[in-house]
């Protein structure tokens, strides 16, 4: 298994000029990480423009980010987002990248359980359509599960229902993301691992502060820097080598640190749990 480093983690110094992808390419080479998980949020960006950075500093895509609502209500909208799902597939064969996440809808447009229940087949549609057209480029199409109640991907129960009316559609297993619906990261990697070809690692800590994310079980959730949190990495670093999974470990943080020493912080304890479980092994 081998580390990559989410650009979504580095977004926010993205967003007030601090850091450019090229800076965010810079760090995760000097950090070590062997390759970036790319959140594509400006598809004007020209391909050769990214594989230069890469090449720069001898990294490598390991995959493509994008939310893409294929829940929309309007047909001519509906029908522009699965094209717009194919062309991020485009761009992935352009950057040599193996694979695409999509997040294929948006909860803040989700107004209630029946309003969730109704879209998913129309996301399940577009995903099967979105799956077929990667297929054909040797593009492997990606969901996590989301840490979102109001959306119908976020309990493992739900990923699963999706997994299986889409034929070649394949799992980013997001660990922490696991929790907001209650479910276990453990049960999840032995249930799911044979479609699991990609995997996010947060942490979480519990908040009294109801602007964290809200749990089936009434908890609230926020981001903590990996180590400081409730995940037990180990384990789950241990049940992933027992599954076989040998794909990347998308490095990914999200809290009030500043996200360059919280990603440094975070990837010396997950290299640290994961060499002493190799170590152990013999």
């Amino acid at each position: 298994m081998k580390f990559s480093l989410m650009t979504y983690s580095l977004v926010p110094l993205m967003r007030t000029g601090e850091m450019k992808l090229e800076d965010v390419v810079r760090f995760a080479a000097d950090e070590g990480f062997e390759a970036i998980e790319l959140l594509m949020f400006d598809f004007s960006r020209p391909a050769g423009e990214i594989t230069g950075l890469l090449d720069k500093y001898g990294m490598k895509i390991s995959c493509i980010d994008a939310f893409v609502d294929l829940a929309a209500g309007k047909e001519d909208v509906y029908a522009e987002n699965i094209a717009l799902g194919k062309r991020i597939v485009d761009q992935a064969e352009e950057l040599s990248a193996p694979m695409v996440m999509l997040v294929p809808a948006f909860a803040d447009q989700i107004q209630s359980e029946a309003e969730k229940l109704s879209v998913l087949p129309k996301i399940i549609q577009a995903l099967q359509e979105i799956t077929a057209y990667a297929q054909s480029k040797q593009i492997t199409v990606t969901i996590e599960n989301y840490p979102d109640l109001r959306v119908p991907f976020c309990s493992l129960a739900e990923i699963e229902t999706i997994l299986r009316q889409v034929p070649g559609l394949k799992l980013t297993l997001d660990c922490g993301n696991m929790l907001v619906a209650g479910d276990d990261p453990l049960e999840a990697c032995e249930r799911l691992g044979k479609v699991m070809v990609n995997a996010h690692l947060k942490d979480w800590q519990v908040t009294a502060d109801e602007s964290g994310t809200l749990c089936a079980d009434g908890r609230y959730l926020k981001p903590a820097v990996h180590g400081q949190g409730i995940i037990d990495y180990r384990s789950l670093f241990r049940k992933m080598l027992e599954q076989g999974y040998d794909g990347y470990l998308a490095f990914e943080y999200e809290g009030e640190h500043n996200c360059k020493e919280a990603a440094r912080q975070g990837i010396r304890y997950l290299r640290t749990e994961l060499n002493r479980l190799l170590n152990s092994r013999g």
